[in-house]
């Protein structure tokens, strides 16, 4: 009885030895999963550190060499104004009599200047008005002395003073409207009847002028600029009405009490950053106003980080898990999936080898297999590739020589034409471009023409003139001189128009408007179809024309002036009528330029000439 129940106690150990394994591989799984957690929790929390450290350091160097760029910018139009000062001093006013010549001078001064300049202005050492460009005249009862940017210009002589943007409203001026400027004022000397005086130097600078690309600027990190002067009054800000408002509050007393460099400070109760830059000459301060990076890219590094910890700790997990698992079973898995990668013809994939010695012993051989069959396939391959790269070459070849029969961008500019046209409201200039357009390139896209009439020809280059002088606004004129014996003869496609473009675009190049003429003539002489086309245009050298009637080879991607589009036309009716088909050009420089074209005059019949008929 005692054998019997120790059956059943054998079999109930049995039973339970499968639920204790799986628990130890759940322990051992729970227990990778939190270590692995732990580490990643730690990496996480310094490389955090780390990129929130690096972060801000880039953003203050980004944020510096904008504000850099900007105090770059901001001196250099002072620099322009002090220049144009010391030039009105010591050019105009010093060594001349004032009585003379000086106003004119003036004049020419501001003229070279008015995109930054308002007025400048002579005033004596009384307020009194000397001289004044472009304005007439002072206004009656507006007292100089009283004026702020004139009493500090006797805080120190020997240097300039630039005021803070005000309304200009001492001169009176053609179209009744004061401007915001800034004023620079000096002590200078002048020559008036050959005695030495003392006065007052004013330049208007231009406020608009000055902050215009102020606006447009913005630093990293959502910050953005503001000038001051150096008693902290705002010169300019991105949203001054919101300033006058006092919707919005800037440090701008802080901020001038600090020297240039990068400052920490807070504003309503949040941290931000302060950028210093002074600007030479006048004390004023560049202010740029920036979120540290810790505010931003901290919390944008934290959410990226968050999922690369769940991607990591489920990847990790996941292999563990696997590993553990499926030990034995996966390198032949993969093994089987190697197979049926080259069974769908993914030979260049490589085959798993892995696991005891009889898989990877398998493995080799099915590598070995697929080395082999790849190694068949690439050869096959490359004779193939040898035709087709011969057959490329012969379709590059033809594709060439079409490409260097126009300029690619004649398209882009012409439908900028019809768009003008449309947009000017002369939809019939529209319509006749458009089918001008239409009929040059039914015949440039027919490529299973290699002859066409020569009325067909004309009437292709009479499109492509009709459409460049739309563009280039009648600064040429063209006529044809076309004997009707030629209409029906046969000659190459698009022999004329390269030819055309050159007279266009280096013959016409410097010609005023209306002067350019290009003739074009077409006749038989002598059992021979002659074309002409001559301009009226630079011309060339004679070592130029050397160059182009040269058998140099110029490649398809040379530039326009290379004379592709020359030595494309003389090669093709070289290679077709041989010593009978004759190109000449003749050309003097300031003279113009004729290239003539002649090879014998045959009627045009598709038997003859058509190609794939």
């Amino acid at each position: 009885m005692a054998e019997k129940r120790s059956e059943p106690n054998n079999n109930k150990k049995k039973i339970k030895i499968f639920p204790h394994k799986l628990g130890i591989r759940m322990v051992l799984f729970i227990y990778f999963t939190l270590a692995t957690c732990a580490a990643i929790t730690v990496t996480i929390f310094f490389i955090t550190r780390r990129l929130s450290k690096r972060s801000q350091k880039s953003l203050n160097e980004a944020n510096t060499g904008i504000l850099n760029q900007v105090g770059y910018l901001f001196d250099n139009y002072l620099r322009d104004v002090m220049k144009l000062s010391n030039t009105v001093y010591y050019s105009v006013l010093k060594n001349a009599d004032k009585n003379t010549d000086t106003h004119s001078m003036l004049s020419l001064l501001y003229d070279s200047n008015k995109e930054k300049v308002d007025n400048i202005a002579l005033f004596s050492l009384e307020g009194e008005l000397i001289d004044v460009v472009p304005a007439a005249r002072q206004k009656e009862g507006y007292i100089i002395k009283k004026q702020e940017w004139f009493k500090n210009t006797f805080k120190d002589t020997e240097n300039s003073h630039f005021s803070l943007p005000h309304l200009q409203k001492i001169f009176e001026l053609g179209d009744y409207r004061y401007k915001w400027v800034i004023s620079m004022s000096r002590i200078i000397e002048f020559t008036k009847e050959g005695r030495s005086e003392q006065a007052v130097l004013l330049i208007d600078m231009k406020y608009d002028e000055l902050v215009r690309n102020f606006n447009d600027i913005n630093f990293a990190n959502g910050g953005y600029i503001y000038i001051i002067d150096s008693n902290g009054e705002i010169i300019w800000h991105p949203k001054m009405g919101l300033l006058y408002s006092k919707r919005i509050s800037e440090n701008n007393i802080e901020a001038s009490k600090y020297n240039d460099g990068i400052y920490s400070i807070y504003k309503n109760g949040r941290e931000i950053n302060l950028l210093i830059k002074t600007v030479g000459y006048t004390g004023w301060k560049i202010v740029g106003v920036s979120m540290p990076a810790s505010r931003v890219l901290l919390d944008q590094h934290t959410r990226a980080f968050t999922a690369v910890i769940l991607f990591a700790e489920f990847f990790i997990i996941s292999f563990a898990y696997i590993y553990m698992t499926d030990k034995i079973s996966t390198p032949i898995n993969r093994l089987q999936e190697s197979v049926k990668a080259i069974e769908s013809g993914k030979f260049d994939e490589k085959v798993s080898i892995g696991g005891v010695s009889e898989i990877e012993h398998l493995g080799k051989a099915v590598e070995n297999m697929r080395n082999r069959i790849n190694q068949l396939i690439k050869d096959n391959q490359t004779e193939n590739q040898k035709r087709i790269e011969a057959e490329k070459m012969k379709v590059q070849a033809e594709f060439d020589v079409l490409q260097a029969q126009i300029n690619p961008h004649f398209l882009y500019n012409t439908l900028s034409i019809i768009v003008w046209l449309i947009e000017a409201g002369k939809p019939e200039e529209a319509t006749k471009v458009v089918t001008a357009v239409g009929r040059f390139f039914r015949i440039f896209l027919n490529t299973d023409k290699k002859f066409i009439t020569a009325k067909e020809e004309i009437g292709h280059v009479s499109d492509y003139l009709l459409i460049q002088q739309m563009r280039f606004k009648d600064r040429f004129s063209y006529k044809f001189d076309i004997d009707e014996s030629v209409n029906e003869m046969a000659t190459l496609k698009l022999i004329l128009q390269p030819i055309v473009e050159n007279s266009i675009y280096h013959g016409m190049e410097y010609m005023d408007d209306g002067d350019g003429i290009i003739l074009i003539k077409a006749y038989i002489e002598n059992g021979r179809l002659v074309f002409s086309i001559k301009d009226n245009g630079a011309g060339m050298t004679n070592d130029r024309v050397t160059e182009i009637m040269s058998d140099a080879v110029v490649r398809a991607s040379a530039p326009r002036g290379s004379g592709i589009g020359f030595k494309n036309v003389k090669n093709r009716i070289f290679k077709q009528y041989g010593s009978e088909g004759k190109v000449c050009v003749i050309s003097e420089p300031d003279e113009g330029t004729e290239v003539i074209i002649h090879f014998p005059a045959q009627k045009y019949i598709d038997e003859d000439f058509g190609v794939n008929k």
